[in-house]
């Protein structure tokens, strides 16, 4: 159960009283021992240890509320993600979404979460950093929830693209709207993240407008049927001469090449009791793609299911395949299964399994995805289990599982 903190309490020490505001403190611990084995150029590759995350990102949050009087409410929330393995900070990278203007680096206190804000019943407004609209299609209709070895494709494929503007799951410096729950089950959210570059930037390799993104979800709820559907985009560019993979690179010194990044989802799910269906559609389009001067077109199809036996057992199952063209043609087939054992509504073990197989020069592993700048990322930020082979060789295949325990409190 979420301890509530009521700011009464908070408020009396200073002398003052309100019995209109509230804090919420929570939290979710997810520590497993996973173990990959990775086909590389020289040989296999197995990595095991214990990671963080793989089923729901552990974090620590604080969300309050305040009535002001005629339906209006002034609302905040700040989340620290967290590597419950070894204690760290999961996000160490503070980024204001641009490629070339990425302010220094250090950990992000409220990485995950930071945002105030003010609603009532014309939808709310908030203003700060929290994931984009349109990523929530990757988590919600993947029955992994887009985290784990099992992770949705199409996520793993928009890490790999978004990761080089700083913005793969959120917007920092961002201007939120989100609709009212009374719509007769239609939804949505817009997320606008102005550009942080300065007009006419002398800087190099910076452009007019870099780290401008915006996001969006739009959809319907009914009984069980959900669909809905996303879009994502960054402006950014690529700040040096650009000559990896492409002898004929952007001038040194110059603004560079474009490198947006655009994602276009739809997502749909039906619960029939017994079974509940999922499936994703991904469109990825990215400019200068890996640091080369070409672009990437990358399509992704997904099916999953989750299947409850009784309060306790929970199955889940999908398939995923990738084809991308343009920069390159690489193909890549996933498979992940899962099990949950259900202690009670706040306690969960799980097993989890998949298998990537690549072709036409695909290289995804089941590991935390390496980014383009050479370091190891999970899908949210560092991690403290970073597998030596999450990359294969062209055409290899990946392999792996998670054990763990979840705790949300």
């Amino acid at each position: 159960m979420k301890k509530t903190l009521v700011a009464l309490a908070a408020l009396a020490a200073v002398g003052t009283a309100s019995a209109q505001s509230s804090v919420t403190l929570y939290g979710i611990l997810d520590v497993g021992l996973s173990s990959y084995t990775t086909e590389t150029p020289a040989g296999d590759v197995r990595n095991t240890g214990l990671s963080d995350g793989n089923t729901a990102f552990s974090r620590l949050g604080f969300r309050g509320v305040e009535s002001l009087g005629g339906g209006l409410n002034a609302k905040f929330q700040l989340e620290i993600g967290l590597n419950a393995n070894d204690g760290t900070n999961s996000i160490t990278t503070n980024t204001n979404n641009t490629a070339a203007g990425a302010i220094a680096a250090g950990p992000l206190v409220f990485g995950r979460i930071a945002t105030v804000g003010i609603g009532g019943s014309w939808g709310e407004v908030r203003l700060g950093r929290e994931i984009h609209p349109g990523y929530f299609i990757h988590g919600v209709y993947d029955p992994f929830a887009a985290v784990g070895v099992a992770a949705a494709l199409s996520s793993v494929q928009a890490i790999d693209a978004f990761i080089f503007t700083g913005a793969q799951l959120r917007f920092s410096n961002g201007i939120a709207y989100q609709l009212p729950p009374n719509l007769g089950g239609v939804y949505g959210a817009i997320i606008y993240a102005p550009s942080e570059a300065a007009s006419n930037s002398v800087v190099a390799g910076n452009r007019d407008g870099d780290g401008e993104g915006l996001g969006a979800r739009l959809g319907y709820s009914s009984g069980p049927f959900d669909i809905s559907v996303g879009y994502t985009t960054v402006k950014a560019s690529v700040p040096v001469a650009v000559t990896v993979g492409d002898a004929n690179g952007a001038p040194a010194g110059g603004a560079g090449r474009s490198a947006d990044r655009t994602n276009f989802l739809i997502g749909a799910s039906y619960d029939f009791g017994v079974v509940k269906l999922q499936g994703i559609y991904s469109r990825l389009e990215a400019d200068s793609f890996r640091f080369t001067n070409r672009d990437l077109e990358n399509d992704t199809f997904q099916i999953g299911v989750t299947v409850p036996f009784g309060p306790q057992h929970v199955f889940k199952a999908s398939l995923a395949r990738s084809e991308s063209s343009g920069q390159n043609t690489e193909e890549t087939s996933k498979f992940g299964i899962g099990y949950e054992y259900r202690l009670s509504k706040r306690t969960a073990l799980y097993a989890q399994y998949a298998r990537t197989s690549n072709s036409n020069g695909g290289v995804i592993g089941v590991g935390p995805l390496p980014t383009n700048q050479g370091t190891a990322l999970n899908n949210q930020g560092a991690t403290g289990f970073l597998p030596a082979g999450s990359v294969t060789r062209p055409n290899g295949d990946a392999s792996g599982f998670d054990l763990g325990i979840r705790h949300a409190f």
